[in-house]
C-alpha cells in the first residue's frame, strides 16, 4: 500500500474531467459490434423496462433486492444485420455491464449467462458481505466491469444465432435467517448490459497492450467513433499508465472511461494536441488492491470525434503496467490505424529484450502491426542517411535498411526508414529490464532476391577477385538517399 501511494504520488497530475456519455451502440463503426439486449427475460424481477439497454449508463433500473431468490435476466441480443450492417464471422466476445451494488450482511448475487439452454457460465460467482467484492461501485467515468474473451459453450466457435440466444441474469439469494435489526435498504441498480464482439482477438497472446479494434475503417466525417486500450494475459495489475498518439488533424478525443476495477483516477487530459493521456489505479479501498487484477480485458476507452482527414495512426508512446509493490510489467505494445494508411506504408515493432541497440541494429527482430499483422521481420543492414547532420550511426528517420522475413525466405526487403518511436515502459530501467520499445513507419523501395551459389560457395569465392562485392550481396543499385 506505501507503493502504491508513492506511485500515485509521482503519476498525479490534476486534470479536471467532465463530458456526456455517448450512449452504448450508437456508434457508425463497423467492429465491435456492441450487442444489445432488446428484452427482459420472462421470469425476471420487476424492474424499469429497457434503462438497462437504453445505450445510456447513466440511467439504470429500478433497484433490485438482495432479500429475494430471484433473477433480472435479458435476451434477444442484436446483431448487426438488424440495423442493416453485414454479421462478420465472430473471433472474440466480451461480456459488459455497468452495475453497482451495496452488500448484504449475508444474502449473496452472482452473474451468468446461458447461451440457449446451455449454462450457467458464471461470469462472478457467489458473492455476499459487506466487504470484499460483494459491494460495487463504480466512478463517474468507470464505463463497466468486463469479462473477456468468453468461449461458446456448445462448441467453441461463436455465431450470430449463438449471440441472439445469450440469456445474460443477475441472480440473487438469501443466506441465512433474515437480518435482525433490519439493515438500511441492501440493493443493486443495473445501467447498461451489452457485449462486444470483434472480427478477431487481441493481436498477440503473451502480455500486450493493444489498441482495440486495431482497424477503425473511416466513417462519416465529423461522427463519433471509438477504441478501447486493451490488455492480454495480465498478471497481477494494480496500476496502468498510457499515452497515445494520433494526428489532430484527423481525430479529436471527445472522453474517455476507464473499466472497473481500475477505478481512481491518476489523470485523464484530452487537451494536448494529438496525444490521450489515461491513468486510473485500483481504489485503495478495495479488497484487490494489493493483489492486482488478471486476466484480459479492457483499460481504458477513448471517443473520438471524425474530422475529414482519410488516416491517422494510433500509436502508444507510453504503456505502464505496474503490479503491487511498484514493479512494472514487461509487456508488448499492439498500435492501430484510424482510416487506411498510404500504400507501401509499413508499421513494426521490435521484438524487445532489454535495451534496444542503436548503434547496432543489424539481426534484431520485429514484428509487423501493419498491413500484414504479426509477420516477423529480421533486420539485415542499416546505412545511416549522411545527409541529416551530424551522422551518428544510429538507427533514424532517413536511414535505410533491408529487412528479411521471419523465418528466412527468399527475398531481402528494402525500406526508408520515415519515422522511428519509443514506447516508454519502464523509466527505472533495471537490468535486465523491459524499459521500452521501438517502433517504426518504413516506406517500401525494392525487393531482391537472396543470392544463390549453383557451382558452390568455394568457386565463387576464387571468382571473388574479379566480381565486385557489390554485385555478389545486392542485385541491384540504391537509390542516393534524399
Amino acid at each position: 500500500m506505501i507503493a502504491l501511494f508513492s506511485v500515485i504520488a509521482v503519476l498525479f497530475v490534476n486534470t479536471s474531467f467532465a463530458a456526456p456519455s455517448v450512449p452504448i451502440g450508437t456508434g457508425q463503426q463497423l467492429y465491435p459490434f456492441e450487442s444489445q439486449p432488446t428484452a427482459y427475460q420472462s421470469g425476471s424481477a420487476a424492474v424499469t423496462p429497457g434503462n438497462a439497454y437504453d445505450g445510456d449508463i447513466v440511467t439504470g433500473t429500478t433497484a433490485i433486492s438482495l432479500y429475494a431468490n430471484g433473477y433480472v435476466g435479458f435476451e434477444s441480443f442484436s446483431k448487426p444485420s438488424d440495423t442493416g450492417g453485414t454479421d462478420f464471422t465472430i473471433g472474440y466476445v466480451d461480456f459488459k455491464m455497468r452495475y453497482t451494488c451495496t452488500g448484504s450482511v449475508d444474502d449473496e448475487y452472482r452473474i451468468v449467462f446461458y447461451v440457449g439452454t446451455t449454462g450457467p457460465i458464471v461470469l462472478k460467482d457467489w458473492v455476499g458481505g459487506l466487504s470484499g467484492l460483494c459491494p460495487m461501485s463504480m466512478s463517474s467515468e468507470t464505463l463497466a466491469e468486463t469479462w473477456g474473451n468468453q468461449t461458446e459453450p456448445n462448441d467453441g466457435t461463436w455465431t450470430w444465432t449463438d449471440i441472439s440466444n445469450i440469456k445474460f441474469r443477475f441472480e440473487t439469494r438469501t443466506v441465512g435467517p433474515p437480518d435482525f435489526p433490519p439493515p438500511p435498504p441492501r440493493t443493486a441498480t443495473i445501467f447498461e448490459v451489452w457485449v462486444s464482439v470483434y472480427p478477431t482477438a487481441p493481436p498477440m497472446a503473451s502480455t500486450t497492450v493493444s489498441v482495440m479494434p486495431t482497424q477503425v475503417d473511416k466513417i462519416t466525417d465529423y461522427a463519433i467513433l471509438f477504441v478501447d486500450l486493451y490488455v492480454t494475459n495480465v498478471t497481477a495489475l494494480q496500476v496502468y499508465e498510457t499515452e497515445l498518439l494520433f494526428n489532430s488533424a484527423a481525430l479529436y478525443p471527445w472522453e474517455a472511461y476507464t473499466y472497473w476495477p481500475f477505478t481512481a483516477k491518476f489523470y485523464v487530459d484530452l487537451a494536448t494536441p494529438g496525444v490521450v493521456k489515461v491513468a486510473y489505479y485500483i481504489d485503495t479501498g478495495s479488497p484487490i488492491v494489493d493483489v492486482g487484477y488478471n486476466g484480459s480485458f479492457p483499460l481504458a476507452r477513448i471517443y473520438f470525434y471524425d474530422y475529414a482527414q482519410p488516416h491517422t495512426w494510433l500509436t502508444y508512446s507510453l504503456t505502464k503496467l505496474i503490479a503491487p509493490g511498484g514493479v512494472y510489467l514487461p509487456h508488448a505494445d499492439w498500435d492501430g490505424t484510424y482510416g487506411t494508411p498510404p500504400a507501401g506504408v509499413h508499421l513494426i515493432r521490435w521484438t524487445s529484450a532489454s535495451e534496444f541497440p542503436w548503434t547496432a541494429p543489424v539481426c534484431t527482430y520485429w514484428y509487423e502491426i501493419w498491413p500484414d499483422p504479426g509477420r516477423e521481420w529480421h533486420l539485415t543492414s542499416h546505412e545511416t542517411n549522411q545527409m541529416v547532420p551530424p551522422p551518428n550511426g544510429e538507427l533514424d528517420a532517413s536511414d535505410q535498411i533491408d529487412m528479411m522475413e521471419e523465418p528466412p525466405g527468399e527475398e531481402l526487403w528494402w525500406f526508408h526508414v520515415d519515422e522511428v518511436g519509443q514506447t516508454v515502459h519502464d523509466p527505472s530501467v533495471p537490468p535486465g529490464a523491459d524499459p521500452y520499445s521501438v517502433y517504426m513507419f518504413l516506406s517500401f523501395k525494392h525487393t531482391e532476391p537472396v543470392p544463390e551459389f549453383p557451382l558452390g560457395l568455394g568457386l565463387i569465392m576464387l571468382l571473388a577477385p574479379i566480381i565486385p562485392v557489390a554485385y555478389l550481396w545486392r542485385l541491384r543499385k540504391k537509390v542516393p538517399k534524399r
